[in-house]
């Protein structure tokens, strides 16, 4: 069985448009001085990032920690996909996102 890529799931994800269950998207972020990346999902995700970037001061998670620490210059952000799908998909290819590009702490700031 070949590796699991980013771009093997994104297309996944863009074929699987049926039993529309209200839609979500994938997120990432990457602290660009050390290339830790963090995957995350959400119904929707343009409004969870600003989340993040709001109450990074206010929380104890690994991103937030390392926003506090490193500024919010050290990130970048962007949605990777947004469409109709299951949850219980998004949920399945955020996971294989996380064990695919290895961001569990300290490899990234996924926590598990």
């Amino acid at each position: 069985m070949g590796k699991l890529t980013v771009d093997c799931i994104l297309r996944a994800l863009l074929s699987n448009t049926l039993n529309y269950e209200g839609g979500g998207g994938l997120y990432f972020f990457k602290q660009i001085s050390a290339g830790l990346k963090y995957f995350g999902r959400s119904d929707c995700p343009e409004e969870r990032i600003e989340s993040h970037l709001r109450y990074y001061l206010k929380s104890k998670g690994r991103l937030h920690l390392e926003m506090a620490k490193y500024g919010l210059d050290d990130f970048e952000c962007d949605v990777i996909f947004q469409g109709d799908i299951l949850r219980s998909d998004l949920r399945k290819i955020e996971k294989a996102l996380i064990r695919s590009e290895n961001t569990i702490w300290p490899n990234g700031l996924n926590v598990a």
